[in-house]
């Protein structure tokens, strides 16, 4: 067995994006409420679900306003993409990339207005139109149909 690569990736237009942290927020509160979610994470009461998990949320925050090395950004026409992730040997390669995963898997991210479908459309068509095939893989994994286009795309067809 050897190493895997993993991947955690946050997309926003590159110019004028302001993330509303406060639906970020808002979905944590419920969240905390839910006994499977404390649960699920091992946390003993709504308070420290609350602010276990909006210490991840706030360390987002950190990050995407500058305050990480774990991440790197790519921009590509009007779409910024920020990326943490590595080889992982049964852990997350990255504490930041570990919360990006959890923050995601809540659709926090994307009450906040990241990975917006219609940014990843004209990611897609800028990718394709630029023969950046190197870059195809990052679209893999948000939605069922585009896996399907770019596995086609990738295979030649």
């Amino acid at each position: 067995m050897g190493a895997d690569m993993i991947m955690y990736t946050a997309t926003y237009p590159s110019e004028g994006f302001e993330p509303d942290w406060d639906k970020g927020e808002e979905i944590i509160k419920e969240l905390s409420k839910d006994q499977g979610f404390l649960d699920e994470y091992c946390y003993d009461s709504e308070e420290e679900g609350y602010e276990l998990f909006m210490s991840k949320f706030t360390d987002f925050q950190d990050a995407y306003d500058g305050g990480s090395r774990d991440e790197a950004r790519e921009n590509i026409g009007s779409i910024t993409i920020m990326m943490s992730g590595g080889m992982s040997w049964g852990d997350t390669p990255t504490d930041l990339g570990d919360i990006m995963g959890d923050l995601e898997r809540y659709d926090i991210l994307d009450a906040c207005g990241f990975n917006d479908r219609t940014d990843w459309k004209k990611l897609f068509d800028l990718v394709l139109d630029k023969g950046g095939s190197k870059l195809l893989p990052l679209l893999m994994g948000f939605d069922p149909k585009l896996d399907t286009i770019v596995a086609n795309k990738l295979k030649g067809e």
